[in-house]
């Protein structure tokens, strides 16, 4: 049995920035870094190595593998399997696709559109949708592991992410030449009523046949969870607005808003008092916890023992316009020195996904709602966090 973690959030955004706070223990955003951990971080990965437990990583996802893209992440497990074709992956050979070109036809990158379309053209010859060959391969993987005494396996599917068009679908006749592909982030001003529920049709269906491409290895990890002692967490990622707050997709330009960057957490027996269901929780925060079931060392952050610690969002580059610290009670945007705008706060209360996020909000935030001591310590004197520093001043009272 697994049961969910609540008040669960990302730290760093997006993709290898999060899994590198996994790997580390660290928010990585702090340093200023988008990609990968550096050869000085610790890796719980690599200590668990050291002691002698196998290490593999099986995944879909080529952000995180493609050094190109900042990835290589496999270099921190002893085995990978990487399946080629999710998304904008370089796999095949681009060409132009103009049997599905429309100028009606909203795109967010027309070249990340073609490699996407190009790559789904090629699925059935590779052996089906990449989904479906991470999670059969995850299956043959974990039964050879299962043999091993102590073993860490990592599952990283990027399938769900967008475009979500099906090779049913490449066909012009089953797809409206209105209808987006790799939708563009922005307002909904930009789209019709019917084009955001297109989008949401194709986001349903693509996760529907990612669940359902994964049962199979969920009843090889059945096996392995009775054949001895298995601690078994499974993220989720960021999600995608579809007209919430008057936004699609993930923009750079607005706030992190925790009603999208929630994760959805579901954690085995195993992690039971080890991990507090009511305390807020980011990816970094496991780390600890995988060190202790595996009996390496970890090179404990002061802000693990905080009660109650404020969450930090951030997205990695000094060029945005916003930090996000989130509490039980609700969230604080802290803006960038240079925009001269005080910290707002958003109460989850009175959060409305109906309105447009510029129309809610706060200037004054509640007293005792952040502690100033412990988001002093969170933040530290990190570079990232400077281009904020009188916006965090205000925020926890500091002259």
């Amino acid at each position: 049995m697994t049961h969910p973690l609540l008040h669960a959030c990302c730290g760093s955004f997006p993709t290898v920035p999060m899994r590198t706070d996994l790997l580390t223990g660290q928010l990585s955003f702090l340093q200023r870094r988008w990609a990968r951990p550096l050869n000085t971080d610790f890796v719980f990965t690599k200590s668990a190595a050291n002691v002698g437990i196998k290490t593999r990583l099986i995944t879909d996802n080529y952000v995180i593998i493609l050094p190109q893209l900042g990835g290589m992440m496999d270099e921190f497990f002893d085995g990978c399997i990487f399946i080629r074709g999710s998304g904008s992956d370089p796999w095949q050979e681009t060409v132009t696709w103009s049997s599905l070109h429309s100028s009606r036809r909203p795109s967010r990158s027309l070249s990340f559109e073609q490699q996407f379309l190009v790559n789904v053209q090629a699925w059935e010859s590779a052996g089906g949708p990449p989904y479906r060959r991470l999670f059969d391969e995850a299956g043959r993987a974990l039964r050879q592991e299962i043999t091993n005494e102590r073993f860490i396996f990592w599952v990283d599917c990027f399938s769900t992410h967008e475009p979500w068009i099906s090779p049913q679908q490449l066909d012009p006749k089953n797809l409206p030449d209105d209808e987006p592909i790799s939708p563009p982030y922005g307002g909904t001003n930009g789209y019709a009523p019917h084009q955001l529920a297109a989008l949401r049709m194709q986001y349903a269906k693509r996760i529907a046949a990612v669940d359902a491409a994964g049962l199979p290895f969920i009843s090889v990890l059945q096996e392995a969870m009775k054949s001895g002692d298995v601690a078994l967490a499974v993220l989720s990622d960021h999600g995608f607005l579809f007209g919430e707050y008057g936004l699609v997709g993930k923009l750079d330009s607005c706030p992190v808003l925790p009603p999208l960057y929630d994760l959805v957490a579901w954690l085995s027996p195993h992690f039971e008092n080890r991990v507090d269901d009511n305390r807020l929780l980011q990816p970094s925060d496991f780390t600890n916890v995988f060190c202790e079931l595996l009996g390496t060392s970890f090179p404990s952050a002061p802000t693990q023992n905080l009660p109650d610690r404020p969450q930090v969002i951030g997205r990695n580059s000094p060029e945005v316009p916003t930090i996000t610290i989130a509490t039980r009670e609700g969230f604080a945007l802290v803006f960038r020195d240079d925009l001269n705008t005080f910290p707002r706060w958003y109460a989850q209360s009175k959060l409305d996904a109906s309105r447009a996020w510029e129309m809610q909000g706060e200037p004054t935030i509640p007293r005792g709602v952040i502690d100033s001591r412990q988001l002093r310590i969170i933040l530290g004197q990190q570079p990232w966090v400077e281009n904020f520093r009188s916006s965090v001043n205000q925020l926890i009272g500091a002259t």
